[in-house]
């Protein structure tokens, strides 16, 4: 008898997540953003963006060209999306970036 497949979602926005946005651990599939409460909503227009380049597959310096900006600003801003993320590479982040896109940016803080 086949198990029903349960719907997870993102514990931060609550954006439904496809199986292949799961991250596998020792306990099992979890949401990527479940490392780093509130991830989704931490990242800058600029870091999603990068992000958004990344998933398609962009090396460092072309998203820096496509952006005007240096491969180092790049490597930077990637290093604070895995931050905000919780994740650890590449693979995971892109994994995340679909639930990223999704959710809303974080308006500043006045």
């Amino acid at each position: 008898m086949a198990m029903p497949t349960e719907t997870r979602h993102c514990p931060t926005c609550g954006q439904p997540l496809a199986q292949d946005q799961m991250l596998n651990t020792s306990l099992g599939p979890v949401p990527a953003s479940a490392l780093r409460p509130q991830g989704c909503k931490q990242l800058s227009p600029r870091q999603r963006q990068i992000l958004g380049l990344m998933a398609q597959g962009l090396p460092n310096r072309a998203i820096g060209d496509a952006m005007d900006i240096t491969e180092g600003t790049v490597k930077i801003q990637i290093t604070a999306i895995f931050k905000a993320l919780g994740v650890k590479n590449r693979t995971q982040a892109i994994a995340m970036a679909p639930t990223v896109a999704s959710t809303p940016v974080k308006a500043p803080e006045e």
